[in-house]
């Protein structure tokens, strides 16, 4: 059965970290428990929202739940009203995948207290007394990005790398700060270029400015390139094929966007996990097991697996153990708090 899709407007809550919430929020058992999401891409992104989405697919498997979306097509839109239309019409949980819908869906989930609110990348103002049917949920994605950063900085053969954002945002500034400062840590000679795609949600659409920013970037020396800037990404691949260089992925595993049709390779070193799909699929069973963590923000990082990167059969063979060793030996010393990796 496929989700109801309207038109319009179109994260593992660690299971440790919910074990130790110490007041919880019952939501009830609908039967079934029917879970609408606002997306802040249209799907298809191969990235941040796709993989949110697979988070629910994987509890509406598992649980049998309802599941109905909405996609964010321009800046325009009701986003309140469409937030409305999801709980009004029966969404036991609603969801927002963005850090654009921080302000409006607080405001919506206090207008609907029987309806339970996650927003995932919350980026509510500090001081904000949270709603009890509301969770914001957020990542230290510079932690992440600290690993592949020092991956990166133990790979170059040039001594220059680079950073393509999307959006500049604070949160997207994170991912930059991270990689810029793992990067550094073992390599302290290295230079990071970088640069954005744009000021607005756009940034993150425009693969052919992806692909202008990284083979700039090339061009002046660097060998690999991480990103962070949704579909705009993809034009990071493309220029890394070019150029017969290197890029990183974000969010979930892009080897197979950075594969390259003509030699069946794939231009991708590894990739920064941001779990947004454990997170979802979490929501969905703290509001089921009456253990919703309501009027809160939880921070998922290393520690909490929220974060990571890949190394596995795709990519094993292209990382010496001798680098996977330093950064796991980083990762450790990051979750141990000898390392506090900073965020801006």
């Amino acid at each position: 059965q496929n989700p109801e899709r309207h038109p319009g407007v179109r994260t593992q809550f660690i299971a440790g970290v919910l074990l130790l919430v110490a007041s919880l929020v019952g939501c009830g058992k609908p039967a079934p428990l029917r879970v609408g999401v606002m997306y802040s891409l249209p799907l298809g992104d191969k990235g941040f929202n796709d993989l949110l989405r697979d988070g629910i697919l994987h509890a509406k498997a598992r649980y049998g739940i309802g599941y109905e979306y909405l996609e964010f097509q321009k800046t325009t839109v009701d986003v309140v009203g469409g937030l409305r239309s999801l709980a009004a019409r029966g969404c036991g949980l609603v969801i927002t995948v963005g850090f654009q819908f921080s302000t409006e869906v607080s405001v919506v989930a206090r207008e609907f207290p029987a309806v339970r609110f996650g927003a995932i990348d919350y980026q509510g103002q500090p001081g904000v007394v949270l709603p009890p049917n509301f969770v914001g949920v957020r990542f230290r994605e510079q932690e992440g990005s600290f690993l592949v950063g020092a991956l990166a900085g133990l790979m170059t053969r040039t001594g220059t790398v680079g950073f393509v954002g999307g959006m500049q945002t604070s949160l997207i500034r994170k991912f930059e700060v991270g990689y810029a400062a793992g990067v550094r840590r073992v390599n302290p000679r290295a230079r990071v270029l970088s640069g954005y795609a744009g000021e607005t949600i756009e940034a993150f659409r425009n693969a052919d400015t992806g692909r202008a920013l990284a083979r700039g970037m090339f061009e002046q020396g660097a060998d690999i390139i991480y990103h962070a800037a949704g579909p705009t990404g993809h034009g990071v691949f493309r220029a890394a094929q070019e150029a017969g260089r290197w890029a990183i992925g974000v969010d979930r595993d892009q080897w197979d966007e950075g594969l390259d049709a003509a030699t069946g390779k794939s231009v991708v070193l590894t990739s920064m996990l941001k779990r947004v799909d454990r997170a979802g699929e979490d929501l969905v069973a703290a509001c089921l097991e009456d253990r919703f963590p309501g009027g809160r923000i939880v921070e998922l990082g290393l520690k909490e697996e929220g974060v990571g990167y890949v190394y596995d059969d795709h990519n094993r063979s292209l990382i010496p153990d001798a680098v996977v060793r330093r950064v796991e030996e980083i990762r450790r010393d990051v979750i141990a708090g000898k390392i506090v990796v900073p965020s801006r």
